[in-house]
C-alpha cells in the first residue's frame, strides 16, 4: 500500500494481536491420521468426506447469514446468528465483548432512526481439522439515506468467525469495515479462496492454542514496536495471508508491499485483549485495540489513528502461528 493510503485507511489495515482471558478448552478431540492400511486410507477418506461437508454446511450457513442482513438489516439480521458470548466489531464504536456490550454496540452503529443497508458476497471461508471452528470472509456496499433521501454508499469487508452448535454455526466473532475504493477481487487460484486454508492440525488443548496465539500476537506487537511495521507484517503473515482493505493485499508478498515504508517517526502499537483457539491447532483468533502515531522531528504528535482488529491466525507446518487474515475498522480514541 502506498503511503498515503497507509495514513488515511489505517483504520482499516490494522490487524494484529488479541490477548486471551480464559480461552475455552473444548470438549472435541482428535487423532492424527496414521498411513499404512486400507482401513487407515478408507479413515482418510471419511475424514476429508466429513471435513468438506462441514465447510459446505459452513459456507451456506454464512450465505443465510448476508441474506438475513439483506432481508432485516445489519443488526435484527445479525441477532438471529450470534453465539454465546460474541465478539463484535463495527465502525467507529468501541470493541465489544459479550452480549451486553454487542447489543449496547449494534444500537448505536444502527440507530432506530436510520436507514442503513448492507449487500454481501461471500469470497470464501474454512473449517477446522476437527470440525470445531470455521471462518468467512467477503465484500459488500453499506448504504445510509438520509432524512431528505440522499443517499450514501461505500464499499465493505467483512471477517466472521464461526463455531458449531446445537442448532448449527453461530458467530462468536464478526468485523466489517468501510472502503472509500472498490476492494477488488482475488487472483485466480488463490488458496485462501478455494479450497480454503486450514493450517496445519496439532491436536492437544484449545486452551493451550489459544496461549500460543497470544504469544504470537504480542511478538508481532513488540517486532512493530522495535523494527517497525514493515518488517513486522512481513515477518507475521502467511504465503496464503490476505489483508482486508481497499485494495486487498492477497499473499504474503502483496502485504509486504503494503506495509513497507516505516519511517521512525511513526509507531503502530496495539493491545491484544482476547484470542481463541480449537482443539485441532490449526486455526485462532485474536482482537484488540491499536493506536497510529505519526511525530514531527521534536516527537510531537502530528497525527493520530485509533482502530480495532480481528485476526485469523493459522498455524505453520513448522509449528509456528502466522496470520491468513486481517482486517480493522476505527474506534474512539483512547489508549491501545
Amino acid at each position: 500500500m502506498h503511503r498515503t493510503l497507509l495514513l488515511l485507511a489505517l483504520a482499516t489495515l490494522v490487524g494484529c494481536g488479541g490477548a486471551a482471558p480464559p480461552a475455552s478448552d473444548l470438549s472435541s478431540s482428535g487423532s492424527a491420521l496414521r498411513g499404512g492400511s486400507d482401513d487407515d486410507a478408507r479413515e482418510a477418506e471419511d475424514q476429508d468426506f466429513h471435513h468438506g461437508s462441514r465447510r459446505q454446511s459452513l459456507l451456506a450457513t454464512d450465505l443465510r447469514l448476508l441474506d438475513s442482513i439483506r432481508s432485516h438489516g445489519p443488526a435484527d439480521g445479525l441477532r438471529p446468528f450470534l453465539g454465546r458470548h460474541p465478539t463484535y466489531l463495527a465502525p467507529r464504536q468501541p470493541l465489544a465483548i459479550g452480549e451486553d456490550q454487542v447489543e449496547a454496540v449494534l444500537a448505536a452503529a444502527f440507530p432506530p432512526a436510520a436507514q442503513t443497508t448492507q449487500e454481501w458476497q461471500q469470497f470464501s471461508g474454512a473449517v477446522s481439522a476437527d470440525g470445531r471452528f470455521g471462518y468467512t470472509f467477503g465484500h459488500g456496499t453499506h448504504t445510509t439515506t438520509a432524512a431528505d433521501g440522499s443517499r450514501n454508499q461505500l464499499f465493505a469487508l467483512y471477517i466472521a468467525v464461526w463455531r458449531p452448535h446445537a442448532h448449527g454455526w453461530r458467530l462468536e466473532a464478526y468485523l466489517w469495515n468501510l472502503q472509500l475504493s472498490d476492494p477488488g477481487t482475488p487472483p485466480p487460484g488463490f488458496p485462501l479462496i478455494e479450497p480454503g486454508v486450514s493450517g496445519a492440525p496439532r491436536f492437544g488443548s484449545a486452551r493451550r492454542s489459544a496461549e500460543e496465539v497470544l504469544a504470537a500476537d504480542t511478538a508481532f506487537a513488540q517486532r512493530s514496536l522495535t523494527d517497525g511495521y514493515s518488517i513486522a507484517f512481513a515477518e507475521y503473515v502467511a504465503p496464503q495471508g490476505a489483508q482486508m482493505a481497499s485494495p486487498i493485499a492477497w499473499g504474503g508478498d502483496a502485504v509486504a508491499a503494503a506495509f513497507a515504508g516505516w519511517t521512525p517517526v511513526e509507531t503502530l502499537a496495539w493491545s491484544p485483549v482476547l484470542a481463541r483457539s480449537t482443539v485441532s491447532g490449526d486455526l485462532g483468533w485474536s482482537v484488540g485495540n491499536a493506536l497510529y502515531t505519526l511525530r514531527d522531528d521534536s516527537g510531537g504528535i502530528v497525527f493520530q489513528n485509533p482502530s480495532k482488529y480481528l485476526t485469523l491466525w493459522a498455524r505453520q507446518p513448522n509449528g509456528r502461528w502466522k496470520y491468513i487474515l486481517d482486517g480493522g475498522n476505527s474506534r474512539p480514541l483512547s489508549p491501545p
